[in-house]
């Protein structure tokens, strides 16, 4: 007997490494060194059958689960050592894993082993006849029967790993080209779960810089406050990328009217460093914006200091905060323009790994649709 709840954890633990790899890896990254396996399964996840997908990874993963099983096997009453009944497995386990993580990518269907190619007892090539698509069933047999001739565990998982790989792929791809659509203008507090949860997984910067340059473009659409809103992705260097603070506002003739540091965490150190580089730098107007911001004994004489000796103006809020107020101000269309705006941001910077995560906080909320293009 399989244990599905063994099942999910194991599927989970393993998409937790995949995910770990950064984008900028991503189409580099393999997990099996034989590229013709690879092919097919990149293959069967895009393919057409979406049935062939759920039963990819449900069959890897029962294999990896429990050696005895054999990976061919669809039914119990299947006339092979190792059979199991992969139909009641799958529902427990990938259809789970899929509406909780995947975002429905490999189909949202609730029982795909109902289809009629796997409805068959073993996936065998005694039975291309009678299948539809003959090159998506050969591709699964060709994988899975690797697999069980390797019959290796640690192997197993690393097919598996490959399979969870591709997915991943085709989920930033989906996410990324999908047409988006507010369902509702949500709540401050609706909002302020979403960028919480958005923030909470550390990106070097990135994920806040995201949040703060699509407030500030939405907030000059609205204002013409500034000439231009600037920024770059926050690993290229200030100094590579020629700018002075990690989002300026340029004013008329080029010159930064308000420079805006953005930073996951800041503390007394890091104020004072940020500082430093903004006197170094000639700007005379800061607005530091962190997702957590430690008060501790030395924040408030730092900031007094600098003011006094450096005439220098500085804010400092939190990034929620920062968002709560200006979406407040201007009218209600403004939370869903600043939506939909941290969306192209993420897209012309390149960060095409955190619209995934972006896209889920929302949806999760009942904020936004995706609707794949031409659909």
């Amino acid at each position: 007997m399989l244990d599905a709840s063994k099942g999910y954890e194991e599927l989970r633990r393993l998409w937790e490494e995949v995910v770990k790899i950064g984008f900028e890896k991503l189409d580099q990254e393999s997990f099996i060194a034989d590229q013709d396996l690879a092919d097919k399964i990149r293959s069967i996840i895009r393919g057409k059958t979406i049935s062939y997908r759920y039963a990819l990874i449900t069959q890897l993963l029962a294999k990896v689960l429990s050696p005895g099983i054999n990976a061919l096997a669809l039914q119990k009453r299947a006339e092979l050592r190792g059979s199991f009944d992969a139909r009641s497995f799958c529902k427990n386990t990938v259809v789970v894993f899929e509406k909780e993580y995947l975002e429905n990518i490999l189909g949202g269907s609730h029982d795909p082993y109902v289809s009629k190619p796997l409805r068959h007892e073993v996936i065998s090539l005694d039975v291309t006849k009678e299948i539809k698509d003959k090159e998506g069933w050969r591709f699964l047999y060709e994988v899975l029967k690797a697999v069980q001739d390797k019959n290796d565990v640690e192997y197993a998982k690393s097919v598996l790993k490959q399979a969870l790989l591709e997915v991943r792929r085709l989920l930033i791809e989906a996410s990324a080209s999908g047409r988006v659509s507010v369902s509702k203008s949500p709540t401050l507090t609706e909002l302020n779960n979403v960028i919480g949860r958005f923030l909470a997984k550390p990106s070097g910067g990135a994920r806040a810089q995201a949040i703060v340059y699509a407030l500030l473009r939405v907030v000059n659409k609205r204002t013409s406050a500034f000439k231009d809103i600037k920024t770059a992705k926050s690993t290229v260097a200030d100094s590579f990328s020629g700018r002075l603070a990690d989002v300026e506002c340029i004013g008329e003739g080029g010159k930064i009217k308000v420079a805006i540091s953005v930073t996951e965490i800041l503390d007394a150190q890091k104020l004072k460093e940020e500082l430093d580089k903004s006197i170094q730098r000639g700007l005379d107007r800061l607005i530091l914006v962190a997702h957590e911001i430690k008060h501790d004994p030395q924040f408030q004489e730092i900031m007094d200091s600098y003011v006094k000796n450096y005439k220098i103006d500085i804010i400092v809020e939190s990034i929620t905060k920062f968002v709560d107020i200006f979406t407040t101000l201007l009218n209600d269309k403004m939370r869903e323009e600043f939506i939909l705006e941290v969306f192209d941001v993420l897209k012309e910077l390149g960060y095409k790994d955190h619209i995934i995560d972006w896209s889920k906080a929302l949806k999760d909320q009942g904020i936004i649709k995706i609707s794949q293009q031409g659909k």
